[in-house]
């Protein structure tokens, strides 16, 4: 759902008269969703690459101490 402030702001920037369209207003929404949704898709990756970097990193700090 469209956060309350940015829903605010919208209402006031085109006037109390010219109320927003729920359409415009749902399309926003939908958007606010989708970019919340890609910004945790992201950080689920940015684990997901750390923990299998993680392991060769330990690897290569093993192989160093043993030579």
């Amino acid at each position: 759902m469209l956060p309350q402030r940015c829903r605010r702001l919208l209402l006031i920037r085109m006037g109390r008269r010219n109320k927003v369209t729920s359409l415009i207003l749902r399309k926003i929404a939908a958007s606010y969703r989708e970019l919340e949704a890609k910004q945790k898709r992201v950080q689920d990756l940015e684990k997901l690459y750390s923990d299998m970097a993680l392991p060769k990193e330990l690897q290569v700090t093993v192989s160093c101490v043993i030579i």
